[in-house]
């Protein structure tokens, strides 16, 4: 369900049935706002109004945008991104048809755009930005490559993953991790909240875990190709990307999806990879899941990066569930956040 537009622009009024029907009269004045023909507040909030409020044809006020190298970087930046969480299908052809820009930021966006919902023909623009490409535009085309050929099970060859160290299990458990199995309103509630963020993907709607630690709680939601009883043969035979954890806002309750989790078969006999990730493609966690007859028996560590606690994962898949969840966190960092340098 998308977000209908609050004011100042209302572009959908309720009918006498309960439904909705376009005021097209605000719909336009939105798109002036949009196109720089009006200027009453800010274009990015413009753009990001018109691109939520479930208005169908919304891509033809994005694509001038990110075409035009005349526009702000910044603005074009968010065109593309608004068109990667678009469920039109024209999407993706716009996008590949912008991905020879040669502004890094706008072609980042481009990259990042295509990893949400770019198919196998996305992934050779994606490819050919990544070879050309250099610094943090090449590691956002690299990980949209991997989301792709993960998401649409492609055996292709893939930019290799940046090395990378798993940070210790805590000795001791600061931070107690409950897991629960999420009600039926929780898993409505959170996934009207991530309507717009499916990055390709259906999500289950019977079954999600919800995760609290301390004031934060977590929802893992299932792709629903990996809740069925052959899920594990599946993750061994190719790349996956079954699950995404969404994060809740404690103030609006809203849910977002800060985590992705990305699975590939493992170089021994009976051994799955894991990897999760931040939307943006940094790893935050990696270990694998050993094989067992029907049962898959996973662990995962943090990964170091400034900041970073030591958190600990393991638990039992069998049949699309989870079991046997077991998690720790350490109370302090790890790794120090980097400090600024202050003159003296």
């Amino acid at each position: 369900m998308s977000v209908i537009i609050k004011p100042p622009f209302e572009i959908f009024n309720v009918a006498s049935n309960g439904g909705r029907v376009l005021d097209t009269v605000a719909l336009q004045k939105l798109r002036d706002e949009v196109s720089g023909q009006s200027s009453s507040f800010a274009r990015s909030h413009a753009l990001a109004f018109l691109a939520t409020s479930g208005f169908a044809d919304a891509n033809e006020d994005l694509d001038p945008i990110l075409s035009n190298k005349d526009e702000p970087p910044e603005l074009r930046y968010q065109a593309a991104i608004y068109l990667g969480r678009s469920k039109e299908d024209t999407a993706v052809k716009l996008l590949i048809k912008n991905s020879q820009i040669d502004d890094d930021r706008v072609v980042a966006g481009v990259a990042r755009a295509l990893g949400y919902l770019g198919d196998a023909e996305a992934l050779e623009s994606v490819l050919g930005i990544e070879s050309r490409t250099e610094g943090y535009v090449k590691r956002q085309a690299a990980f949209s490559a991997r989301l792709i050929a993960h998401r649409h099970k492609l055996d292709v060859v893939l930019p290799s993953l940046e090395p990378f160290t798993l940070l210790n299990s805590p000795d001791t458990q600061a931070h107690a991790i409950e897991f629960t199995d999420a009600t039926p309103d929780q898993i409505a509630s959170c996934l009207r909240s991530v309507d717009h963020e499916s990055y390709g993907i259906a999500y289950a709607t019977d079954h999600a875990l919800q995760l609290k630690c301390g004031e934060v709680t977590w929802m893992l939601l299932m792709n629903k190709e990996y809740v069925r009883p052959d899920a594990i043969a599946q993750l061994r035979q190719h790349r996956a990307f079954p699950a995404v954890l969404a994060r809740r806002n404690e103030l609006s309750g809203r849910y977002s999806v800060s985590r992705l989790v990305l699975t590939a078969p493992g170089r021994s006999a009976g051994m799955i990879d894991l990897q999760v990730y931040r939307p943006s493609g940094g790893m935050v966690f990696a270990g694998a899941a050993r094989v067992i007859e029907q049962k898959a028996h996973l662990s995962l560590r943090a990964v170091a990066h400034p900041g970073a606690l030591s958190i600990s994962f393991s638990s039992q898949f069998e049949g699309g569930r989870f079991s046997n969840l077991v998690a720790s966190s350490s109370r302090a960092v790890s790794i120090k956040k980097r400090q600024p340098i202050h003159n003296r």
